[in-house]
């Protein structure tokens, strides 16, 4: 790679010798003598020529906010789902029981869930009756779908089953086609 210019802005190694901007960042690059570039010719057939620059690039980077909530529970936090629509909560217990299994009553011989959604319309939108499994493991909370017929989804991602996803402050877990936003309520006061 001998002759490549390194852009002293985002580091990257393999732009051309004699570009004006980084291929990857498009900031400008530091001049390289002629000696140090590689000799080469672009050929282009009749009539074509190279594409023009569309992309901007701001001079500094934008500040990276969190795209997700707090992943990690400590003994504090209170875990409850929002039923969506509806509003209604539902407090999960989970620091309790360690593992919690939603899903909805289909009969008096069969599994019962931890948690019963079938008050929210569970049969009718798809909801299994064992769906999905919550567990709360090394200070974090997981989803694992338990093979259901319709699926679970994790802020509108398939989760596979029996394949573990972490959960989020504020995560939409969709069961079928019924909708719980996750939340991680911390007191206002806990003295440590």
């Amino acid at each position: 790679m001998t002759g490549r210019v390194v852009c002293t802005y985002c580091g990257y190694r393999k732009n051309r010798p004699g570009a004006q901007e980084c291929w990857s960042c498009a900031a400008p690059l530091p001049p390289v003598k002629v000696d140090d570039a590689l000799r080469t010719t672009t050929l282009l057939p009749e009539g074509l020529t190279p594409p023009e620059k569309t992309r901007q690039v701001p001079p500094e980077p934008p500040h990276n906010e969190p795209r997700w909530g707090e992943a990690r529970i400590d003994e504090h936090t209170q875990v409850v789902a929002i039923v969506i629509p509806g509003g209604e909560t539902l407090s999960l217990g989970i620091q309790q029981t360690g593992t919690l299994i939603l899903g909805r009553l289909a009969g008096p011989d069969l599994p019962t869930p931890h948690l019963d959604l079938s008050p929210y319309g569970a049969a009718e939108m798809g909801v299994s009756r064992e769906h999905l499994q919550l567990e709360l493991k090394d200070y974090s909370l997981y989803v694992a779908d338990l093979g259901s017929t319709n699926g679970t989804f994790l802020n509108g991602l398939r989760v596979m089953p029996n394949q573990p996803r972490i959960v989020r402050d504020r995560d939409e877990i969709r069961l079928g086609q019924l909708k719980l936003q996750i939340h991680f309520l911390q007191p206002e006061d806990h003295s440590e």
